[in-house]
């Protein structure tokens, strides 16, 4: 697992005591210039020999940039077969076995797995991020605006094996990424009352996994255990897949509408046989309807 944080105190520990306890062997961490106590953090486990702190690279933090060299070093130097990219507020959890078994199913022909995304959301309360945050947002919520931050996503986890062709494994979710809210910039906590009725209309569920998972830890649990879902919850699984789709969709809708926007804006500077080929074409190219 490779990991950019900054200014992430509140969620880092969290964030590794998890994931070295759910499957993963070796955390590379980048440190992006944080005014808190993540460095401190960081420099801890580096010293019992849990995770390897790396040195920004010089000039301007450029993440992805980091993100594909810090992927280099975990298949060069320390022999990673698959690579996850993760925010310090992201938990990735396996669906049934760890991440390591999860992984090691994959056929050797594919080289990119899909993640789910779940959204929590700030609450009002005290203690940790993890004892508040229980309430999960509905993939149903923010279908109608596909460029909210809340809108149903995915994430990926790739081979580590460079120099090769990644083919996706397409239509299977073994991995749920849950995303918190936490850090710089989360925005404003919901009170009680607005969590009443967003459970109430059906736009949270409760979802107490990765605090249960983190008090286990805290008792002295050094391994996790993740049981495959049962037939309600892989159920609700596959519509919320179903909503993911229906997101793309929409995505592809809008940006086709910024296409042909596009092409209105520069119709009086092209002939109008060639107008009329683009035009063509960009209706040809508009989704029916249904998941990509």
């Amino acid at each position: 697992m490779t990991v950019v944080a900054r200014d992430q105190a509140d969620a880092i520990e969290s964030h590794l005591d998890f994931h070295l306890a759910a499957g993963v062997d070796v955390v590379l961490v980048l440190d992006g210039g944080s005014s808190d106590d993540t460095r401190a953090i960081l420099e801890r486990y580096a010293r019992h020999g849990s995770i390897h702190v790396l040195p920004p690279s010089a000039g301007e933090l450029d993440e992805p940039e980091e993100a594909a060299r810090m992927a280099h070093l975990a298949a060069t130097e320390h022999g990673a077969d698959w690579v996850i990219h993760s925010e310090a507020s992201e938990f990735w959890w396996p669906l049934g076995g760890s991440l390591r078994e999860v992984l090691e199913s994959v056929p050797g022909r594919y080289g990119i797995v899909q993640s789910l995304s779940r959204h929590f959301v700030p609450v009002l309360g005290e203690g940790s991020f993890a004892e508040t945050m229980i309430y999960r947002l509905s993939p149903q919520a923010p279908i109608g605006d596909p460029t909210s931050p809340w809108a149903p996503c995915r994430r990926f986890v790739r081979r580590a094996a460079a120099g090769r062709e990644l083919r996706p494994l397409r239509g299977w979710y073994p991995i749920e990424t849950l995303r918190f809210p936490v850090g710089p910039g989360t925005g404003d906590a919901y009170g009680p009352e607005a969590v009443g009725r967003a459970l109430a209309d059906g736009l949270l569920s409760v979802d107490t996994r990765l605090r249960d998972a983190l008090r286990l830890l805290a008792e002295g649990r050094e391994a996790l255990t993740f049981p495959r879902p049962d037939a309600v919850e892989a159920a609700q699984l596959a519509l919320d897949v179903a909503v993911l789709g229906e997101a793309d969709v929409l995505r592809t809708h809008g940006r086709l509408d910024a296409l042909e926007a596009r092409l209105a804006a520069v119709e009086s500077t092209l002939p109008a046989a060639l107008m009329r080929k683009l035009r063509t074409a960009a209706r040809a190219a508009r989704p029916r309807g249904g998941p990509l």
